[in-house]
């Protein structure tokens, strides 16, 4: 290159074109003005290039022609990668998409679980009431058999069968002094006629699974035999 010094600007041109181009093949294509190589390499129209190529307007249209070439690989550049953001993006939304429908599936089938809970849950806590409503009905009659029969008829036979002693009550209680009890004489009528059936029905219902395994968790400690 340096032999060539400033021969027909062939450093000038070099040095503009050095980052792009075999020097050897574009040294040989300029010094013989091979209209066809910067057709071809540079992209020109053919009756754009002068005849005479060894000149400062020649190596301005070079420089215009290598900006307009970087401009355009920037441009496609550009494009790919806004391509491939296109299709990530599509990606991203499709895997999103999918993502929020599993999440939405997740939620309606933990919904569907905490209502089918609660559902239960409400049915148990009934069913407790009316167990623990039959327990203190039956514990506060027993209760009034005792206090009556201690205070009243302790020389009598003590009934130790929950009904037989309902039939005590009623009959201690059918004595005209007692007759401001005549609201628990209808009441206990009402219990030997089944209405707190219903109750019983809540702790003995044949359609409740039975969890007889529970009975060494809650009776052991209380009990002398085995219960494993």
């Amino acid at each position: 290159m340096d032999k060539f010094q400033d021969y027909k600007k062939v450093s000038s041109f070099v040095e503009l074109v050095k980052d792009r181009v075999d020097l050897f093949e574009f040294i040989v294509s300029y010094l013989i003005q091979d209209k066809d190589y910067f057709v071809s390499f540079f992209k020109f129209n053919h009756k754009s290039i002068p005849d005479d190529i060894h000149n400062q307007s020649f190596y301005d249209k070079i420089e215009m022609k290598l900006q307009k070439l970087k401009i355009d690989e920037l441009t496609q550049k550009m494009q790919e990668h806004d391509k491939q953001l296109k299709e990530l993006n599509s990606q991203h939304d499709k895997q999103l998409k999918e993502l929020n429908t599993q999440h939405d599936k997740k939620i309606n089938e933990l919904n569907s679980e905490i209502t089918k809970l609660k559902y239960n849950f409400d049915e148990l806590s009934k069913r407790m009431d009316k167990i623990e409503l039959r327990d203190a009905i039956k514990m506060s009659l027993r209760y009034s058999y005792n206090a009556l029969y201690y205070r009243l008829t302790p020389q009598n036979e003590y009934k130790r069968i929950f009904w037989e002693q309902l039939n005590e009550i009623k009959m201690i209680l059918s004595h005209p002094k007692f007759k401001q009890f005549n609201y628990l004489l209808t009441f206990i009528n009402d219990i030997q006629f089944g209405v707190t059936n219903h109750l019983n029905s809540e702790a003995h219902s044949e359609n409740k699974q039975k969890k007889i395994e529970n009975i060494n968790k809650y009776l052991q400690n209380f009990c002398n035999a085995n219960l494993e």
